[in-house]
């Protein structure tokens, strides 16, 4: 698989974690449209934020956004989301 876009922004606007990430799932989408991509998987480390689109679970903030990434990804071909563990976010060790 080829990474085509790989890349975060800076927006100027305050969100709680998780929708802040549901926002950078709708960019990706966005941008994949206006590549005109056809085959789009969107990979995550935010789990609730995946299981929310997979439709494992249902979480009420994040339902109208869930909602609107759910069907712009209907719009490709193949679309899928994924998530992929980070070590980035894991709190350090006591030593």
């Amino acid at each position: 698989m080829e990474t085509i876009h790989a890349a975060s922004r800076k927006d100027l606007i305050s969100a709680e974690p998780m929708v802040a990430e549901m926002l950078v799932v709708r960019w990706c989408l966005t941008i994949a449209q206006e590549l005109k991509l056809e085959r789009v998987i969107i990979q995550s480390d935010a789990l609730i934020v995946v299981d929310n689109i997979n439709s494992i679970l249902k979480n009420v903030v994040l339902e109208p956004i869930t909602a609107y990434c759910k069907s712009f990804l209907n719009s490709f071909k193949i679309g899928g989301y994924a998530f992929v563990e980070s070590d980035v976010n894991v709190p350090p060790t006591a030593s």
